[in-house]
């Protein structure tokens, strides 16, 4: 009975596993010691007590996974993995066990710009202890035994061992090569001794007899390197937020929240916030039977507000104390500040007349004076900050000026000259006619008479 306990308790050492794993690592023990006595296949107790490790779903819990993971043996070989000899050198292997931070998201590994890199390794000595061929007695010294794991990132070096630090100022989402060469060199000292006539003298005759003695020394010299490559992708976005004062009341402030490309962004005030979540995250197990940890991410939109309300990208609150904006991506966060500027929508537009000639020149004021105004006249738009010259157009004699939500019309009159110049005319043209008619008459008659 003594025996099969023992026998228990070494195959739980020997065989890590989730399950092996002390349920007080986790956020939720009770939930990991019912998973764990509970009857369900290990492989579904596994997948289990790795989404529950951390309670953290919205936000990557990138500080328990490195915790769980530094605590992983890096010289235990994990399963299937390839091995390799040469002379001395035994069972020679290496694995990229992972990167921290790294988040895996549609099979594809994102990694930050700095972070380590966790590596596997090991070798096994093995010098043989018979005599070789041709000799009576060998023996053999280790000389050298070494095994130096060097990382490259995209073909440049970049540390050695099983933590490498790394930085880098590769762009967002750029492709990036991880490399680990495990390069083995053994040396050894070999002392071959062989069988010799020793001649000496018996009785007055020369005798000989055959003696194990040294014959030479041979240094000998094994070499090895296993390679373990992994491809990721460098999450570097820059998210953006704003929130901009549109309105203010005797009670509430309103104003509009826009985000892009975070992974979360919180606007927080003292009594009040507003948050969006654009992923949820787990904890995934992998390269048995270590259960190397992994942050998965999974595209899924959620909100949640607390004392506030929010509608279409616009938000009312009773007070904008403490306002600030925290934008995330998968592997840090930034502040960004609020504009609690108000700028109201009133405005007052003057022209510096009433009325004007086709093509003269119209003065607008707009005050106050700021940038954003819109200015609609003869189906042309323009913008300015205040001040602006239009040219007269019969029959536009409306300017119209637009500021965020507020329109405001100013009416002009611009005279219709080209018409008018016509009439003229042919009103002279007329009455001259009318004259010389009337001369004509007047002469002529008085000629036929």
């Amino acid at each position: 009975m003594k025996l099969v306990i023992f026998f228990l308790f070494v195959l739980v050492l020997v065989l890590p596993s989730v399950t092996a794993i002390d349920c007080n690592s986790f956020s939720n023990k009770q939930w990991c010691y019912d998973i764990k006595n509970s009857d369900i296949p290990q492989e579904e107790k596994d997948y289990l007590l790795s989404d529950i490790i951390s309670d953290s779903k919205n936000y990557p819990d990138h500080s328990i996974v490195k915790q769980w993971n530094n605590a992983i043996s890096t010289t235990t070989p994990p399963e299937g993995i390839t091995k390799k000899n040469s002379g001395y050198i035994k069972n020679a292997w290496v694995k990229i066990l992972t990167v921290m931070p790294s988040v895996l998201f549609n099979d594809t590994l994102y990694i930050s710009n700095q972070g380590e890199i966790l590596s596997g390794f090991k070798h096994d000595l093995q010098i043989p202890s018979g005599t070789a061929s041709g000799d009576c007695k060998t023996y053999r010294y280790l000389l050298e035994d070494t095994g130096t794991a060097k990382v490259y990132l995209n073909n440049l070096y970049t540390g050695n061992g099983h933590s490498v630090n790394y930085v880098n100022s590769l762009p967002d989402n750029a492709d990036i090569n991880i490399l680990v060469k495990y390069m083995i060199q053994v040396k050894t000292k070999i002392k071959h001794y062989t069988l010799q006539k020793e001649y000496y003298w018996k009785n007055g005759k020369k005798r000989y007899r055959w003696v194990c003695n040294y014959d030479h020394t041979e240094y000998k010299t094994d070499k090895l390197t296993v390679t373990d490559s992994l491809k990721a992708k460098i999450h570097n976005p820059n998210p953006t937020a704003s929130f901009i004062v549109k309105d203010k009341y005797s009670d509430t402030v309103k104003g509009e929240f826009i985000s892009q490309d975070a992974v979360n962004v919180e606007l927080n005030f003292y009594d009040s916030y507003y948050k969006e979540h654009n992923y949820v995250f787990s904890e995934t197990a992998s390269i048995k039977p270590l259960n190397v940890l992994t942050v998965k991410a999974e595209k899924q939109q959620s909100k949640e507000n607390d004392n506030l309300v929010y509608s279409e990208n616009e938000i009312v609150v009773p007070e904008l104390d403490g306002c600030q904006i925290k934008v995330y991506d998968f592997f840090s966060s930034k502040i960004i500040p609020c504009n609690l500027i108000y700028q109201s929508p009133e405005f007052v537009v003057s022209t510096d007349k009433i009325t004007y000639s086709q093509n003269e020149k119209i003065k607008v004021e707009i005050k106050p004076k700021r940038s954003g105004y819109v200015v609609t006249y003869n189906g042309k738009e323009y913008t300015t900050a205040g001040s602006l010259e239009l040219n007269a157009s019969y029959p536009f004699n409306k300017i119209t000026v637009q500021y965020k939500d507020r329109v405001v019309p100013k009416l002009i009159h611009v005279k219709n000259d080209r018409p008018l110049s016509v009439i003229f005319s042919l009103f002279l043209f007329g009455m001259v006619n009318y004259t010389l008619v009337g001369l004509v008459r007047k002469y002529w008659g008085v000629a036929l008479g």
